[in-house]
């Protein structure tokens, strides 16, 4: 079996001699997008909270009862706590061949700085960890031939360690950032002791570790790019002489990252690694990862979080109770309190107003372009300006709750005074319109702040360009004229096989689209094929009518190799009346320097076919099915065309849909 072959891998990975150690800390790939699932310090970061399940499938080779296997389950429920305190608990559970592993921890963060520039905070894990080796089944020679070990041998031990996280914004809203935690400082070893006095026996031993994530993100316009070094290392009496880094490249795309990609490799030679995810919704991730090792096969991971914020609170209101000694000025306090809000506010509404600037240039700049593709990106861009610019409006809104609040307990309190017979002091009286005002200061500019959001939100969602024809050609967009009319004509089954790709010529309000395939068949009989092209183009038609789009004309065209000496070459066949009897006018155009001739010709059941008859009847042929189909006979014009010597094949065809809005 397979996992004879890898057996000596795996205990080499689990032992040592006479003192065995190993890594028993499962490093995920999941870190390197979310360090919170390693960092004590890292909980409450955002000031949001966050449930993340993770599962790690390793060494595929292996056969499956010896692959090592990760569960993760961890929840950050940062937002029922206070905003400088980040809590949350983790439980891992691991197996590898014969070790098998269960941890739950706590994790406590503590922000000491949270401003719109820097961040910092520092945290500590806590928890138990129970380890256990199940030699059953198993005849294992003594430490170094694998003989004394039967049963099990296990330990449950305290762990746990510290962490620390730091963030460092740039105005744009980049930002570089550093996560480092030291997991695994207390010892819980297993000791095996041996099956007689002459074996030693042996100790498998817990190493420190050391993890640090390292990453700078660079937003862009509709796009983050984020280069990121993961390290690890053991410490303690037996470090590693050197630690392991992991070099990602993550990348982030659609409105409000919708997409994300990733890759990187290790120094340890386990090879390259790939990530994928994915956000259905706002507040739902969803991850994937795989990872290459030559020899052991490939790792497999898959992910899923679930972000959500602080619950919203209905504000109580509680008057204060009166207190005599306060009878000069009872509402000192809540002023101080309400101007502090109020400077808080500022300086909030500042950094919106940054954003809604950003975005009246975005909007003003897209509004000028004439480029349906410039338009689309000015579009994503201030879509993502005002994003943030609403994160800080409900931020304003809150800090407008509180001072409202304040206000209440001020009128409340007031209130109390004068219901107790006891005069109110004129400082007191003072306050209370202080308060008064400034609370409606504060929801005027809100006010002004919240239009000014709303019409900023519909000017950039009329920025984005509508994706019909009709408006593509009124804005003279060949790209998306090509895009809409190829996508139309792929969906078309049973269309000519050879057909050509579609060529368009757009000006602003008129648009040629030409239907090219080639037609050697010496029959006059109109083809499967080119009849479902037809009846495509009817479709085409009726749909763009609709949109206010007219048919200026049908052109059908056809082009011959031939020069007008072989134009009367007689074929074997004669016409048997099947597109009626009369005459058909037409145009005769030599290629070679654009003469044209007005021609008649009269088709009469019995007449011989000659090449420039062959090609008359198969226009016509066209020409009654779009008829058919609702298309105005004096719309459709007929043209041959000779000396197309540089044509691939000796005759070709031509449909050319002339519009104008």
């Amino acid at each position: 079996m397979r996992a004879f072959q890898y057996l000596p891998i795996l205990v080499l990975l689990l032992f040592g001699l006479s003192s065995l150690q190993a890594q028993q800390t499962p490093f995920l790939n999941y870190y390197t997008w979310n360090p919170r699932l390693f960092n004590p310090a890292a909980q409450g970061f955002n000031q949001d909270g966050e449930i993340t399940a993770v599962y790690r499938s390793q060494f595929q080779n292996l056969e499956a009862a010896d692959r090592p296997n990760t569960y993760l389950f961890h929840a950050d429920l940062s937002p029922w706590f206070n905003d400088r305190i980040g809590l949350a608990a983790q439980v891992i559970g691991d197996k590898a061949h014969i070790l098998s592993r269960f941890q739950f921890s706590g994790f406590f963060g503590y922000h000491l700085i949270h401003n719109e520039r820097i961040r910092l905070s520092l945290g500590a894990a806590a928890g138990v960890l129970n380890q256990n080796f199940d030699f059953e089944g198993l005849r294992l020679s003594d430490i170094l031939d694998l003989s004394v070990f039967y049963g099990q041998a296990q330990t449950t031990q305290f762990d746990g360690g510290p962490g620390l996280a730091f963030e460092y914004r740039i105005p744009q809203g980049s930002y570089l950032a550093l996560d480092i935690a030291a997991t695994q400082l207390f010892s819980s070893d297993i000791s095996i002791e041996g099956a007689n006095a002459a074996q030693k026996g042996g100790l498998y031993d817990m190493i420190p570790h050391t993890l640090a994530n390292l990453r700078f993100r660079y937003i862009g316009d509709g796009f983050a790019v984020e280069p990121n070094i993961a390290f690890r290392a053991l410490s303690g009496a037996r470090p590693l002489k050197r630690g392991i880094f992991d070099l990602n490249l993550n990348a982030y795309f659609l409105k409000e990252n919708k997409l994300m990609v990733g890759g990187g490799l290790r120094t340890d030679q386990a090879g390259y690694h790939f990530q994928l995810g994915i956000s259905p919704t706002t507040y739902l991730r969803l991850i994937a990862s795989a990872e290459l090792h030559s020899s052991l096969g490939t790792s497999y991971e898959f992910g899923a979080s679930y972000i959500f914020n602080k619950p919203a609170k209905t504000p109580q209101v509680e008057a204060p109770k009166f207190d005599p000694s306060n009878s000069i000025n009872l509402l000192e306090k809540l002023e101080q309190d309400v101007q502090e809000l109020a400077n808080q506010f500022d300086k909030q509404a500042a950094i919106l107003r940054t954003d809604q600037n950003a975005g009246t240039a975005t909007i003003t700049a897209g509004a000028g372009s004439t480029d349906r593709n410039s338009k689309e990106i000015a579009s994503d861009s201030c879509t993502n300006q005002l994003s943030r610019a609403s994160q800080s409006l409900e931020m304003l809104r809150q800090t407008a709750s509180s001072i409202d609040v304040k206000r209440l307990q001020a009128e409340q309190q007031v209130r109390n005074v004068t219901n107790e017979g006891a005069s109110v002091s004129a400082a007191s009286l003072a306050s209370l319109q202080a308060i008064k005002a400034q609370s409606a200061a504060v929801n005027s500019a809100l006010e002004t702040l919240s239009n000014a959001q709303n019409r900023l939100v519909q000017q950039c969602e009329a920025l984005r360009p509508p994706v019909d024809e009709y408006s593509c050609i009124r804005d003279g967009d060949v790209n998306c004229i090509s895009d809409l009319f190829t996508d139309a004509l792929n969906a078309v089954p049973d269309k000519p096989a050879d057909l050509y790709p579609i060529r368009t010529f757009v000006v602003p309000g008129a648009a040629a689209i030409t239907y090219h395939f080639p037609d050697d068949a010496e029959s006059y009989q109109l083809p499967p094929g080119q009849a479902a092209l037809a009846n495509h183009l009817i479709a085409r038609i009726r749909q763009l009518e609709k949109q206010g789009t007219a048919l200026d004309r049908i052109a059908l065209s056809t082009e011959l190799q031939e020069d007008q000496y072989t134009l009367g070459y007689r074929l074997s066949s004669n016409y048997r009346g099947e597109l009626g009897n009369g005459p058909v006018n037409y145009s005769l155009v030599n290629n070679e320097n654009g003469e044209t001739s007005n021609q008649v010709l009269n088709i009469l059941a019995g007449n011989p076919i000659s090449l420039e008859v062959l090609a008359v009847l198969k226009l016509m042929a066209l020409k009654k099915q779009l008829v058919a189909g609702g298309i105005p006979p004096e719309k459709i014009s007929l043209e041959i065309r000779y000396n197309h010597t540089a044509n691939i094949y000796r005759e070709e065809t031509k449909m050319v849909l002339r519009l104008r809005n």
